[in-house]
């Protein structure tokens, strides 16, 4: 089973990965580091959401297997070293083009058919996709 933390928190993504057996933590964008050291995680995937993709890209740890960002990458000025896997989710009904383009060195870009808030709209959707990636990982 794998671990999670979300950025923000998105309580029915948790709930579905919980019942999958996987462990869960959230954490608010200004306490990620704290969040990962405090539980002592290792081999995190890292989700970004609703504005946190800065948060998430901060984070230079060896703590973190797999960053994923939902329609929201790091900032130039934010970019720490980045985990082994970034993964770029571009939520495919919203009208904003992607912000990371396929084929761009040291990221993996995959589809979701989802709108502006796909954690709390597609819970079922989006639990299925970090299974995945995190099973491939």
């Amino acid at each position: 089973m794998s671990t999670f933390v979300l950025v923000p928190d998105a309580e029915p993504v948790a709930a579905l990965l919980l019942r999958s057996g996987h462990a869960v933590h959230s954490a608010s964008p200004d306490d990620v580091a704290t969040v990962l050291e405090r539980h002592d995680l290792t081999g995190v995937v890292l989700v970004g959401h609703d504005g946190a993709g800065a948060a998430i890209g901060a984070v230079a740890s060896a703590r973190v297997a797999q960053q994923v960002y939902f329609d929201d990458g790091p900032r130039a000025s934010t970019a720490a070293a980045p985990a082994r896997r970034r993964v770029y989710v571009h939520c495919t009904q919203r009208p904003e083009p992607p912000r990371v383009r396929l084929g761009e060195p040291g990221w993996e870009v995959t589809d979701l058919p989802a709108g502006d808030r796909p954690l709390d709209e597609q819970p079922d959707l989006v639990a299925a996709l970090l299974e995945g990636l995190a099973a491939t990982a």
